[in-house]
Protein backbone atom coordinates (compact mmCIF):
# COMPACT_ATOMS: atom_id res chain seq x y z
CA UNK A 1 0.00 0.00 0.00
CA UNK A 2 2.62 2.54 0.63
CA UNK A 3 3.69 2.19 -3.18
CA UNK A 4 0.68 2.59 -4.01
CA UNK A 5 0.87 6.02 -2.36
CA UNK A 6 4.03 6.65 -3.33
CA UNK A 7 2.58 6.27 -6.86
CA UNK A 8 -0.18 8.38 -6.31
CA UNK A 9 1.53 11.24 -5.00
CA UNK A 10 4.16 11.18 -7.44
CA UNK A 11 1.54 11.12 -10.95
CA UNK A 12 -0.17 13.85 -8.76
CA UNK A 13 2.52 16.15 -8.31
CA UNK A 14 3.24 15.66 -12.05
CA UNK A 15 0.22 16.49 -13.30
CA UNK A 16 -0.63 20.79 -14.10
CA UNK A 17 -2.65 23.23 -11.97
CA UNK A 18 -6.04 24.03 -13.08
CA UNK A 19 -5.14 28.20 -14.45
CA UNK A 20 -7.34 30.96 -13.11
CA UNK A 21 -9.72 30.57 -16.02
CA UNK A 22 -10.36 27.14 -16.14
CA UNK A 23 -11.41 27.63 -12.26
CA UNK A 24 -13.65 30.44 -13.02
CA UNK A 25 -15.26 28.32 -15.92
CA UNK A 26 -16.05 25.58 -13.27
CA UNK A 27 -16.97 28.04 -10.83
CA UNK A 28 -19.66 29.56 -12.64
CA UNK A 29 -20.76 25.89 -14.27
CA UNK A 30 -21.50 25.27 -10.16
CA UNK A 31 -22.68 28.91 -9.33
CA UNK A 32 -25.71 28.12 -11.59
CA UNK A 33 -26.43 24.54 -10.11
CA UNK A 34 -25.64 26.30 -6.63
CA UNK A 35 -28.54 28.67 -8.09
CA UNK A 36 -30.95 26.23 -8.81
CA UNK A 37 -30.97 24.81 -5.83
CA UNK A 38 -31.84 27.56 -3.74
CA UNK A 39 -34.59 28.01 -6.67
CA UNK A 40 -35.74 24.41 -5.88
CA UNK A 41 -35.35 24.65 -1.91
CA UNK A 42 -37.12 28.10 -2.21
CA UNK A 43 -40.19 26.99 -4.42
CA UNK A 44 -40.68 24.16 -1.27
CA UNK A 45 -40.99 26.81 0.96
CA UNK A 46 -43.15 28.55 -0.60
CA UNK A 47 -45.48 25.57 -1.18
CA UNK A 48 -44.91 24.46 2.68
CA UNK A 49 -46.22 28.10 3.13
CA UNK A 50 -49.46 27.76 1.46
CA UNK A 51 -48.70 30.07 -1.31
CA UNK A 52 -47.21 32.54 1.02
CA UNK A 53 -43.41 34.21 0.43
CA UNK A 54 -40.54 34.32 2.45
CA UNK A 55 -40.65 36.78 4.70
CA UNK A 56 -37.39 39.63 3.85
CA UNK A 57 -34.23 38.89 5.73
CA UNK A 58 -35.54 35.41 7.35
CA UNK A 59 -32.44 34.45 9.25
CA UNK A 60 -33.60 30.86 8.97
CA UNK A 61 -34.08 31.15 5.01
CA UNK A 62 -30.48 32.46 4.71
CA UNK A 63 -28.76 30.07 6.56
CA UNK A 64 -30.67 27.41 4.81
CA UNK A 65 -29.36 29.23 2.03
CA UNK A 66 -25.77 29.22 3.04
CA UNK A 67 -25.89 25.57 4.35
CA UNK A 68 -26.89 24.08 0.74
CA UNK A 69 -23.83 25.95 -0.90
CA UNK A 70 -21.53 25.15 1.90
CA UNK A 71 -23.15 21.54 1.71
CA UNK A 72 -22.70 21.61 -2.85
CA UNK A 73 -19.12 22.38 -2.72
CA UNK A 74 -17.78 20.46 0.34
CA UNK A 75 -19.22 17.30 -0.18
CA UNK A 76 -18.63 17.19 -3.70
CA UNK A 77 -14.71 17.57 -2.73
CA UNK A 78 -14.98 15.38 0.33
CA UNK A 79 -16.75 12.46 -2.30
CA UNK A 80 -14.58 12.31 -5.08
CA UNK A 81 -12.78 15.25 -4.96
CA UNK A 82 -14.56 17.36 -7.86
CA UNK A 83 -18.01 19.54 -8.18
CA UNK A 84 -20.06 19.01 -11.80
CA UNK A 85 -18.42 22.30 -12.86
CA UNK A 86 -14.77 20.72 -12.06
CA UNK A 87 -15.92 17.30 -13.41
CA UNK A 88 -17.03 19.84 -16.56
CA UNK A 89 -13.48 21.23 -16.86
CA UNK A 90 -11.90 18.37 -16.20
CA UNK A 91 -9.95 19.46 -12.42
CA UNK A 92 -9.80 17.67 -9.47
CA UNK A 93 -8.47 19.10 -5.57
CA UNK A 94 -6.74 16.42 -3.59
CA UNK A 95 -4.50 17.29 -0.79
CA UNK A 96 -0.59 18.26 -1.10
CA UNK A 97 0.10 14.76 -1.11
CA UNK A 98 -2.52 13.28 -3.37
CA UNK A 99 -4.69 12.16 -0.71
CA UNK A 100 -8.15 12.79 -0.87
CA UNK A 101 -9.69 15.67 1.36
CA UNK A 102 -11.48 14.74 4.63
CA UNK A 103 -14.40 15.75 5.39
CA UNK A 104 -12.48 18.89 7.94
CA UNK A 105 -10.58 19.46 4.93
CA UNK A 106 -13.45 20.27 2.89
CA UNK A 107 -14.59 22.40 5.25
CA UNK A 108 -11.35 24.37 6.01
CA UNK A 109 -11.17 24.68 2.07
CA UNK A 110 -14.67 26.52 2.19
CA UNK A 111 -14.01 28.78 4.54
CA UNK A 112 -10.86 29.93 3.37
CA UNK A 113 -12.60 30.75 -0.17
CA UNK A 114 -14.73 33.18 1.11
CA UNK A 115 -12.29 34.47 2.83
CA UNK A 116 -10.32 34.60 -0.28
CA UNK A 117 -13.48 35.82 -2.41
CA UNK A 118 -14.26 38.48 0.13
CA UNK A 119 -11.63 40.99 -0.97
CA UNK A 120 -12.76 41.48 -4.72
CA UNK A 121 -11.39 38.17 -5.53
CA UNK A 122 -7.96 38.73 -4.94
CA UNK A 123 -7.70 35.85 -3.03
CA UNK A 124 -7.99 33.76 -5.85
CA UNK A 125 -6.25 36.43 -8.51
CA UNK A 126 -3.14 35.37 -6.10
CA UNK A 127 -2.43 32.07 -7.92
CA UNK A 128 -1.70 34.51 -10.84
CA UNK A 129 1.99 35.60 -9.30
CA UNK A 130 2.03 32.62 -6.14
CA UNK A 131 5.08 30.86 -6.76
CA UNK A 132 2.84 26.86 -7.17
CA UNK A 133 -0.01 28.75 -8.53
CA UNK A 134 -2.33 28.54 -5.56
CA UNK A 135 -4.85 30.81 -4.59
CA UNK A 136 -4.97 31.25 -0.78
CA UNK A 137 -7.60 28.85 0.02
CA UNK A 138 -5.71 26.37 -1.92
CA UNK A 139 -2.42 27.55 0.15
CA UNK A 140 -4.66 27.95 3.56
CA UNK A 141 -5.92 24.52 3.44
CA UNK A 142 -2.90 22.74 2.32
CA UNK A 143 -4.66 21.52 -1.46
CA UNK A 144 -4.02 21.83 -4.79
CA UNK A 145 -6.48 21.52 -8.05
CA UNK A 146 -5.11 20.00 -11.11
CA UNK A 147 -6.20 19.19 -14.29
CA UNK A 148 -6.82 15.64 -15.37
CA UNK A 149 -6.06 14.48 -18.56
CA UNK A 150 -8.43 13.98 -21.49
CA UNK A 151 -11.11 10.81 -20.57
CA UNK A 152 -9.91 10.34 -17.12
Amino acid sequence: MPDHDAALAQSFAARPAAGLLRRLAAGTYDLVLVIALWVLATLLIIVARGGQPVPVGNPLYQALLLALAASFFAGFWYWGGQTLGMRAWRMQVRRQDGAPLSAREAALRLAALLLALAPAGIGLMWMLVDRDRLPWHDRLAGTRVIVLPKGA
